[in-house]
């Protein structure tokens, strides 16, 4: 077996990989969009395979290059994307971290990490994010009978359906007071506004941030943005936008689950004042949609702690989801200060 860059014409093999392990890979139009059409190019390779002697693909780990910036500093960052090794080659996953780890980018970043995903990058001394309860989701039901619905049916209980009617009475949603905020709007895209407010919001950030303006989100939600999946709500007066915020949709065909997760809020305010008014827009958009529940992971103390007063229920992760490296000793060091990050889903493959 060898390992080598992958190539867009590995894709059949890939998916084959993937789906023979229980993943959902994304269609070849949406894998090769992360690299054909990413705003940095071909700068990384699109990943690694382990290639058997007569062809066959049996494991890949996939790469995206992403632009990041600390503190007034570029940096070209590199997502994990869709880890998978057949049972005969799992003793060369190692090979395949290897190429990951030590690949020419300034800061790399495991951000949808699952249980043995967070035993090997534990076990190689990859840090962990340096955020407290990254483990732990905040969630509101905003749908009780098809939470409890999914929530049965994942516990392989008999008659889930039938019995999500009473357990979705206890569960039953009070949404918090609502705050209204008259210059909040809701919109369908990503315009020009976006590249005014990236400017101001990357000057004054002292943390680790993605980049934000509108090439970089028009290509994160561009297939989400065409399927009626993401919602963007912005606040400002006039043409002067200062925060905004980004819910997206997603279905969970094995429970039967429709869920939205808070994806990225950011805003000129330090007291992040438009969070609060957004998240009740959006639990009141999840009612109208049946949406079973809206969920957020991450954030800083200050974004957490208006979420926390919204009396979200809490529940804790299979696993760490985000660890990071860099090779540069002076910007490891800090990086690992919890005030240098404001991690959430946007961040690495989370959420494209």
């Amino acid at each position: 077996m060898k390992v080598r860059e992958a190539r867009f014409e590995d894709y059949g093999q890939i998916e084959a990989l993937a789906r023979r392990y229980g993943l959902k890979p994304k269609s070849f139009e949406q894998w090769a969009h992360l690299w054909k059409e990413n705003p940095l190019g071909d700068a990384l390779p699109k990943g690694w395979v382990i290639e058997a002697a007569n062809e066959d693909i049996l494991g890949y780990l996939g790469n995206v290059p992403l632009a990041y910036q600390f503190q007034g500093r570029a940096l070209t960052a590199a997502a994990t994307h869709l880890w998978v090794v057949d049972e005969s080659a799992r003793t060369h996953s190692i090979q395949l971290l290897n190429k990951y780890l030590s690949q020419p980018a300034d800061l790399l970043l495991n951000t949808s990490a699952n249980v043995s995903a967070q035993k090997i990058f534990d076990a190689v001394h990859v840090p962990r994010v340096p955020v407290p309860d990254y483990d732990i989701a905040l969630y509101w039901i905003t749908e009780p009978r098809a939470f409890a619905a999914g929530a049965l049916k994942k516990k392989r209980i008999p008659l889930a359906g039938l019995l999500s009617v009473p357990a979705g009475a206890i569960l039953s949603f009070k949404r918090p007071a609502s705050k209204v905020d008259s210059r909040i709007r809701r919109q369908s895209g990503f315009g020009s506004e976006f590249d005014v407010f990236w400017d101001e919001l990357s000057r004054r950030s002292k943390t680790v941030l993605g980049r934000r303006d509108q090439a970089w989100l028009q290509w994160h939600f561009q297939y989400p943005l065409a399927e009626d999946r993401v919602w963007i709500f912005t606040c400002g007066d006039g043409a002067r936008m200062d925060s905004y915020g980004i819910f997206l949709q997603a279905e969970s065909p094995d429970l039967g689950m429709i869920r939205v997760r808070l994806i990225d809020y950011q805003s000129l305010d330090p007291d992040c004042a438009s969070l609060g008014p957004m998240l009740d827009l959006a639990l009141h958009e999840c009612q109208k949609r049946k949406v079973a529940m809206l969920e957020s992971i991450g954030f800083s103390a200050t974004k957490r702690s208006i979420l926390e007063s919204k009396n979200p229920r809490k529940r804790r992760l299979p696993s760490w989801l985000f660890f990071y490296r860099s090779k540069d000793a002076a910007l490891s060091e800090q990086l690992s200060r919890s005030e240098s990050w404001n991690p959430g889903s946007f961040d690495g493959d989370s959420s494209i």
